[in-house]
């Protein structure tokens, strides 16, 4: 048994190659005792019963040495495919610290892998592994994903299945009280989204066999709301065939049914029962929102007074955002960015002609993202004018309405314009 003590951010599943102990760095000492602690600029890992743990400090590895002899024979030792989602870190792909999670680690026979307690989550070995019951393919989500522990990231939003038995009110009321630990508004789950994010939700719910409370309710009246005021679609097929029977002062929860196959319905329920609940919130925090595979704060949609370029992104880089990450000028050219369509999307709807992007030049007529990445100088991004090459000019958009097409020119940076943020995951 090994027990973790972790102090970082979040941890990304690899394949950990056999790592001989000698070959461990420098700054590290390990001695090979009943019970020994190994100090790393990570965070504190303790040792039991002739096991180890190890984390290096640029990748996540995670090596298991174990010794049934109770010697020091390395050829004993074995290693795993690991991921890990600790239940009091937030955000995957970076190795921080922030708090203390500990987690308890035995054998699991059934699943060749290691099963976890003490509400923590890894995936260990060549198949997936049960934890608390559920079996779990993938926690790792990219780095654009942002859901916060203990939430999990279905479709575009964010989740977190409590355990935890409330009558209608009382789930409503805690899920909200989780707000204050997060950037995001959090509430009971809800449906009538896209059909895709509907169906994600509700087959998450059937894989666990359980059932949940929804944000919908009925009071005085026929007429059916989800808690943010929005009409609940009464011929949607996410209702159950007999759904919903009860006009008056009722809530909608998600049960499964098992027709040869299992699937989850909403049913409508009485408000008093205590069930289980269902918190949702955004990827994205307060004010951003999902553009893509990114989020993205929009000026022109919140009503901010044009600005300069550098005052911008001082604006931007003063957000509050999750941590293990920051907010700064939007840029373009990403891996999974769609550049020119996201050039359009990011104007579409706004009066403004011109909006700030995060460019700058280097040097003469050589830009650079915000990020450090080289400025494309292909013409699909630029207009046929531009660049003009001012010493003190910045790259924005420029929406051309004639022909609804949108283009990249750079102007001094001391004109005012609207401007677009952008969160970033931190290097």
């Amino acid at each position: 048994m090994a027990v973790i003590i972790l102090s970082l951010l979040l941890a990304v599943g690899i394949w950990a190659d056999h790592i001989p102990l000698k070959h461990l760095h420098d700054n590290r000492k390990f001695v090979r005792e009943k019970q020994l602690s190994l100090k790393t600029n990570q965070g504190d890992i303790e040792i039991e019963n002739e096991s180890a743990i190890l984390v290096q400090p640029d990748q996540l590895s995670v090596v298991f040495f174990q010794d049934d002899s109770g010697n020091d024979n390395e050829t004993d030792s074995f290693d795993w495919d690991v991921q890990l989602l600790l239940k009091d870190t937030q955000y995957e792909g970076e190795i921080r610290k922030k708090k203390t999670s500990v987690a308890e680690v035995k054998p699991h026979q059934e699943s060749n892998g290691i099963n976890i307690e003490n509400d923590s989550v890894l995936l260990a070995g060549q198949l997936p592994v049960k934890t608390h019951g559920i079996l779990i393919d993938d926690v790792y989500n990219k780095v654009h994903s942002g859901c916060q522990p203990p939430f999990q990231k279905i479709g575009n939003l964010c989740y977190f299945f409590s355990d935890k038995l409330l009558d209608f009110s009382g789930a409503k009321e805690y899920c909200e009280s989780l707000s204050h630990e997060h950037i995001s508004d959090i509430t009971l789950a809800m449906l009538d989204y896209e059909e895709k994010e509907d169906l994600a939700i509700l087959a998450a719910v059937a894989a666990k066999n359980t059932t949940f409370w929804f944000g919908g309710k009925t009071e005085d009246s026929i007429e059916w709301k989800w808690l943010d005021d929005r009409n609940i679609n009464l011929q949607a097929n996410f209702w159950h065939l007999t759904e919903p029977h009860e006009p008056k002062n009722k809530c909608t929860v998600a049960q499964v049914i098992n027709y040869n196959i299992r699937r989850s319905y909403l049913f409508d329920y009485e408000c008093g029962e205590a069930v289980n609940f269902i918190c949702q919130t955004n990827i994205c925090p307060k004010k951003f929102r999902l553009i893509g595979h990114h989020c993205y704060l929009l000026s022109a949609e919140l009503g901010i007074t044009p600005i300069p370029w550098q005052t911008a992104r001082y604006y931007c880089q003063s957000l509050s955002v999750p941590m293990g990450y920051h907010a700064d000028l939007a840029v373009l050219g990403l891996p999974d960015q769609d550049g020119y369509n996201l050039m359009n999307n990011l104007v579409t709807g706004y009066p403004h002609s011109f909006t700030w992007l995060g460019a700058f030049p280097e040097n003469v007529c050589e830009f650079k993202w915000v990020d450090g990445r080289a400025f494309p100088k292909s013409p699909f991004y630029w207009h046929y004018t531009s660049p003009d090459c001012g010493c003190d000019n910045r790259v924005k958009l420029y929406h051309y309405a004639p022909t609804n097409r949108t283009y990249l020119i750079d102007f001094p940076g001391s004109d005012s314009h609207p401007f677009i943020c952008q969160m970033f995951k931190d290097d």
